[in-house]
């Protein structure tokens, strides 16, 4: 074959190498691109999930504190009621 027709191939196998390169590297950026995201995305995700359960924590633990303060109160309640009661027995006994 003549050199021109080798240097008309070979121009033309280096071309369209060059343009197989350029594409792969489209395709990996753009794959890097994407996993990059969707990486970003499960983590906000993760982030929501944690906040939501962290506000569902805190709720049952305030809940868990008014309930025990509630119990507090009725038996500090109880107890005086009980001490003034056991005071009116002994004034009562001690009339008697």
């Amino acid at each position: 074959m003549p050199d021109k027709l080798w240097k008309g191939l070979l121009r033309k196998h280096c071309a369209e190498r060059a343009a197989v390169h350029r594409a792969q590297a489209e395709a990996r950026e753009r794959a890097a691109v994407e996993a990059k995201e969707r990486a970003e995305k499960a983590a906000a995700e993760a982030r929501e999930r944690a906040n939501t359960e962290a506000r569902e924590k805190e709720a049952r633990e305030r809940a868990t504190v008014a309930r025990a303060e509630v119990e507090v109160r009725l038996r500090t309640e109880r107890a005086a009621v009980e001490r003034v009661a056991a005071e009116a027995r002994e004034r009562a006994a001690a009339k008697a």
